[in-house]
């Protein structure tokens, strides 16, 4: 009857969810952070921290990933088509503010990085203009 209905998930429903973006961006998360992982401008305290913060969103990521499948998967959830609707687009929405964090979580690291290699250039080039050796 229509318990049994709430268990599964209307096609229109699953259809509608973008899984190929979803994937796109936990991939994108995953190479944005291993692209940053080894910059030898980088302290290994500094490391140590991106590591920490690769490792939480990632935990959050899968989090994510289940309460999707979850709420995609027939049987699992008695819910409405509206209630799954909700919860896909909360899930989604939260997939993205992971993703826009790694892209300016990992430019900044970057930049910094890039930054530091120059400063490290600069002095360098300062120190043989004017004869001074370290």
């Amino acid at each position: 009857g229509y318990y049994n209905s709430l268990s599964q998930v209307n096609p229109l429903v699953k259809n509608s969810t973008d899984m190929t973006a979803i994937q796109y961006e936990q991939q994108t998360i995953i190479s944005q952070f291993n692209a940053i992982s080894n910059l030898s401008a980088l302290s290994a305290a500094e490391q140590a921290y991106i590591q920490n913060v690769a490792q939480n969103l990632m935990s959050e990521c899968n989090k994510d990933l289940e309460e999707l499948q979850a709420v995609l998967t027939p049987g699992k959830l008695a819910m409405s088509d509206d209630e799954r609707i909700k919860r896909i687009n909360k899930v989604t929405a939260s997939i993205k503010d992971k993703y826009v964090f790694s892209c300016s979580f990992c430019t900044k690291v970057r930049v910094l990085a890039v930054q530091r290699v120059n400063d490290s250039n600069s002095n360098s080039t300062l120190q043989k203009l004017y004869g001074i050796n370290p």
